[in-house]
Order: C-alpha cells, then sequence, then structure tokens
C-alpha cells in the first residue's frame, strides 16, 4: 500500500490541473508514459496511475474552453444562435461543475484502487 494513495493523488491533480491550460489528449498522452515508469521503478501497478491521468484529465479539461475544444465549438453555434457566453458566467458555473466531479470522482477512485 505505500506509495499507492500518494502517487495516484499526484498524477490525479497534475493532470487535472495541467488539463485546465493545454488539450487534455496531449497530458493524457505525455503522462501515461511518464506513470509507466514511474510504476515500474517504484515497484506499484501502473493501471491505477492510468485511469487518475484519464479522469482527472478528462474531467479537468471542462474547465476552460482553451482546454477542451467542444466547449469552444458550444460557445460558437450559441453565438450564431444570439446569445453570447460572457467567460464570468462561464467559470461561474464550470469550476463548481469541475471541483465538485474531479472531487467525487476521486474519492470514488480511492475506493476502487486502495484496498
Amino acid at each position: 500500500m505505500k506509495g499507492k494513495i500518494p502517487s495516484f493523488t499526484t498524477f490525479y491533480w497534475f493532470s487535472a490541473a495541467l488539463s485546465t491550460i493545454v488539450e487534455h489528449d496531449t497530458i493524457v498522452l505525455a503522462l501515461l508514459y511518464m506513470a509507466k515508469d514511474f510504476a515500474r521503478a517504484y515497484g506499484l501497478q501502473a493501471w491505477p496511475l492510468y485511469w487518475g491521468i484519464a479522469w482527472g484529465a478528462t474531467l479537468a479539461s471542462n474547465l476552460t474552453a482553451a482546454a477542451a475544444p467542444a466547449l469552444y465549438v458550444s460557445f460558437s453555434l450559441a453565438e450564431q444562435k444570439g446569445y453570447k457566453v460572457r467567460p464570468r458566467e462561464f467559470f461561474k458555473y464550470s469550476s463548481f461543475f469541475v471541483l465538485s466531479s474531479l472531487t467525487i470522482q476521486y474519492l470514488i477512485s480511492l475506493l476502487l484502487f486502495v484496498h
């Protein structure tokens, strides 16, 4: 058990933080290779780290339109229909959703991966 929770936690929240700035597919791909090497070096299973990276990056990417291209497309479609999405309004809702979903998924994943 030594190293499981801190390693998972680090990869989960680090991928989440990066995904608020950079498109999450790039983050996931880069960190998967790092997790494989890290797990091998410290005698850990890599699968929990892989899942932590995927979940953290994917959920956090919903914070900004820059990190999630689907949000940018949604904003463009809304503007075509005459509704301007203001950044403050967007962050008001997205930050609550992102922090809530990240926290809930983190707690669930601890139950799944840490025995």
